[in-house]
């Protein structure tokens, strides 16, 4: 008995209202592919707050200099958890928190109802010991993000769940992960939207190169062992040797299409599979003036979200990168009509005056020209007085500078046959694990053992695989920080690279010297109300 893909993308999001906590539908259980059914419930469960912008975007990004929702009115900048979490002034009160420690649990949930209930079924013993062992994958990268995030993670002992922190909780993971790896298929049996040995192995490698983070939270600056960065690199050059993978050497922007399923640069992703999907994190910073779709005209931006003039300033010197911007439509007035077959979305960060598909004067459809093409001109935000688009480096609080101001990010495709306003449907595989990352991680462990020549390999071979003109000369953490933004921007990497590399507390636009306890949020107020004294403790500062 084997999970289909088209189960995982299609049951999961059925099975939400038949699971609660750790309650089971019976129904469920008493069906043929009961096994299925419990596992697919697992992976929708870990799926639901990716492409979410008011959940893990949220604390991954906005926390950060890659992402800032600028004064636009009544736009956004109304909501109370955006701009504390930007600012760094959240509260245990602050607005989301509660529903983000609830999207953390639930894989966690769902794999401990698959472990009991598993055995119960009419399946073989290796069978029960793949979908275990994948169940536990799932709900380890759920317990690494509440080991990242909050400092305490959830583990079960009999029938009690309890919080580890710190060093406890960080060798309890990797033991955790390291235990499943005989059990879990390799991608190349389902390929990567399946928990396969080599996911659990990208995940060691965060926890192992964030340990010395996770162990000492406040610490002025950290001890990253020798033996853990041996650990990295070990894994590391498992993965690159494989063969299972393979970097993106056409287009870097491939890796974030709509059609990427199986991306031969994805470990482990996300299969949304359109009715299933989320691209809010798309919708978020895109222009209200700008069309996703030519056949669904309610599909616009949302006007939200840019990038910070500090993270826009990183890429000085480095504009020719591809990963910086691809050019689908010019936006100097030169292209003033294109095809249908021809049209799309820049992607990249989308900065300057804007020009696009626009409504015609009827507001019944696009402007087109007599022979049928799409004008292309100048776009106007008609909600907003019809000013002008221009995406600007220099983004405030302090007062209304247009809804078109901050430069946009627009890494992911905008699927066209999103319908309503876009945000709910997407058939892009989200890449939780990319080999990407794999090689960056490489080098930075190589970086912090003193391998300087070999983390300077590894950060060109990254480069050339992109067709990046300029190569590096040498390296230093500045450097590779910087690498490391220009690769994985808006990946949900940024605040633990942050952190780790010391960059966290620092001041840029909007936000002031923040404190050491920031680097974990604190538990809910409505969590720690509702648990019994002394399972959870909240954390410092808070």
């Amino acid at each position: 008995m084997f999970l289909s893909l088209f189960l995982i993308g299609q049951s999961c999001s059925d099975l939400e209202e038949d699971i609660l906590d750790q309650v089971l539908n019976q129904d469920i259980l008493n069906n043929a592919d009961a096994a299925d059914n419990l596992l697919a419930a697992t992976y929708g469960a870990v799926r639901s707050g990716w492409g979410k912008t008011r959940e893990f975007w949220m604390f991954t990004e906005l926390t950060t200099d890659e992402a800032i929702i600028p004064f636009r009115g009544r736009i956004h900048f109304g909501n109370p958890h955006w701009q504390p979490m930007h600012t760094h002034t959240w509260t245990p009160l602050t607005n989301r928190t509660s529903e983000i420690w609830e999207t953390l649990h639930r894989p966690f949930e769902r794999a401990l109802v698959l472990e009991s209930e598993i055995q119960n079924l009419k399946v073989e013993q290796s069978v029960i010991d793949q979908y275990v062992a994948e169940a536990k994958g799932v709900s380890a990268i759920s317990q690494y993000y509440a080991l990242n995030w909050y400092d305490q993670m959830p583990i079960r002992e009999g029938n009690e769940t309890k919080y580890l922190r710190g060093e406890e909780a960080c060798d309890f993971l990797i033991s955790r992960i390291t235990e499943i790896i005989p059990d879990l298929p390799s991608i190349s049996d389902y390929g990567p939207n399946r928990f396969n040995k080599e996911a659990a192995m990208a995940l060691l490698m965060r926890v192992y190169l964030n340990r010395a983070v996770f162990n000492n939270r406040y610490a002025s600056g950290f001890n990253f062992s020798q033996e853990d960065m041996q650990q990295v690199l070990h894994y590391a050059n498992i993965l690159i040797n494989s063969g299972n993978n393979a970097l993106e050497t056409e287009d870097y922007f491939k890796i974030f299409d709509i059609d990427n399923h199986n991306h031969p640069e994805h470990i482990f992703s996300i299969n949304q599979n359109g009715g299933n999907g989320l691209q809010d994190i798309i919708w978020i910073s895109t222009s209200r003036a700008r069309f996703g779709s030519l056949v669904n005209l309610a599909a616009r931006g949302g006007d939200g979200a840019s990038i910070t003039p500090e993270f826009w300033h990183s890429w000085e010197g480095n504009h020719e990168d591809p990963r910086f911007s691809k050019i689908i439509i010019p936006q100097d007035g030169s292209v003033t009509q294109i095809s249908d077959e021809e049209w799309g979305q820049n992607r990249g960060l989308i900065a300057g005056p804007q020009y696009g598909v626009r409504f015609n004067e009827e507001q019944s459809g696009l402007e087109r020209t007599a022979s049928g093409d799409l004008v292309i001109a100048p776009l106007f935000n008609f909600e907003t007085d019809n000013e002008r688009v221009i995406h600007s480096v220099e983004v405030d609080f302090e007062a209304f500078s247009g809804h078109n101001n901050g430069i946009r990010v627009a890494k992911y495709q905008w699927d066209p046959e999103a319908p309503d306003d876009g945000r709910s449907y997407s058939r892009m595989d989200i890449p939780l694990f990319r080999l990407g990352d794999v090689y960056l991680m490489r080098a930075e462990a190589n970086l912090r053992m003193g391998n300087t020549a070999l983390a300077l390999q590894d950060l060109n071979t990254l480069r050339t695989a992109r067709k990046h003109p300029v190569l590096l000369a040498e390296i230093d953490e500045e450097v590779l920080l910087r690498e490391r933004g220009f690769e994985m921007y808006w990946e949900h990497v940024r605040r633990t690279d942050m952190i780790r590399f010391g960059k966290f507390e620092e001041a840029y636009t909007e936000k002031g010297v923040s404190e050491t306890y920031r680097r974990v949020f604190p538990i809910p107020a409505s969590i720690l109300n509702a648990t019994k004294e002394g399972l959870l403790q909240q954390n410092e500062g808070y």
